[in-house]
């Protein structure tokens, strides 16, 4: 069994163009090994990317579970040389700071009975992860009540919207998002659990090519999702050409989106010191990034709780 929640462009070092994401998803699915039983996709078919791989697979001989959160009203079942897909669907009832509420259908295979469920983490894409898990566990037979009570324990995974502390009245939050649709996604989970407070993005940037090719994209959600930015110096990675981009070139491009107080302090640990010159009781620090970035809130906690 595999869960394809979504596909998109990343990887500028390694993938020219979407085509090629989604290539390389296909062919990854295809190798799958079926021996009794044939082998089991899940896919998000509300995600673009994800929904163009389940077209590629129409003669393709495993189970297609598609899943859709707030789908369409007559949106297609995919199919594939197997038949037409088990679908699970999923609404979004309610959302408030403690998580989301969903109301399920399709978990019986029969298609009967509507299933209320709660999602104790807050974000639509904390709902669509969410319903593909569901969706997989009713695939091998799970009982639905289990299933049910399943999301309501979940309690997340740590560097995905991990509470570090909350000294001197700063929540600080450390997260692994360094793509624009994830930073996107986390901001909004952020305003849902705080509504109404200020919102810091603070993000290292993972490597410089990723940096370039999506410059204006990271600087869009940045300047659209937060109240305040700063830029770390970039998380190198594996790149050998560090010329490419800067944190300077990423805080300039969210400035010329309107964020005119965005800025590059430095290190992570610059970053850090220069953070708790500047927060107040109230704000909200979203820390993000795949390199040290995980640093910057765990400094700025500790000299937060020297106060």
């Amino acid at each position: 069994m595999a869960v394809l929640l979504n596909a998109e462009w990343d990887h500028p070092d390694v993938f020219a163009d979407e085509e090629a994401v989604l290539g390389a998803f296909e062919a990854w699915i295809r190798r799958m090994p079926g021996g009794d039983d044939p082998p089991t996709l899940v896919v998000n078919v509300g995600d673009r990317g994800a929904a163009l791989v389940a077209e590629r697979l129409a003669d393709w001989g495993g189970r297609l579970v598609a899943v859709a959160l707030d789908p369409p009203p007559g949106a297609p079942r995919p199919e594939t040389a197997v038949g037409p897909a088990w679908l699970v669907t999923g609404w979004i009832a309610a959302a408030d700071p403690a998580g989301t509420a969903v109301l399920i259908e399709g978990l019986h295979a029969d298609g009967r009975d509507a299933v209320p469920a709660r999602v104790a983490l807050p974000g639509r894409h904390s709902a669509q992860n969410a319903l593909c898990a569901a969706a997989a566990a009713a695939a091998i037979g799970v009982p639905v009540p289990a299933i049910v009570e399943s999301l309501a324990a979940f309690r997340g995974v740590g560097r995905r919207l991990e509470f570090k502390g909350e000294p001197w009245g700063v929540a600080v939050l450390d997260d692994y998002a360094h793509h624009p649709t994830a930073i996107a996604v986390t901001l909004a989970a952020v305003r849902q659990r705080y509504p109404g407070r200020r919102i810091w993005a603070v993000y290292e940037p993972l490597t410089y090519h990723r940096t370039a090719a999506l410059l204006e994209r990271f600087a869009d959600v940045l300047a659209g999702g937060a109240d305040a930015v700063a830029v770390a110096d970039i998380w190198a990675g594996r790149d050998p050409d560090t010329t490419i981009a800067s944190a300077e070139g990423l805080a300039a491009a969210v400035r010329a989106k309107g964020m005119r107080g965005a800025t590059a302090p430095g290190s992570v640990t610059e970053t850090a010191d220069w953070l708790a010159t500047c927060v107040r009781p109230g704000d909200v620090v979203l820390v993000m990034g795949g390199g040290h970035s995980y640093r910057i809130a765990e400094r700025l906690v500790e000299t937060l709780e020297g106060r």
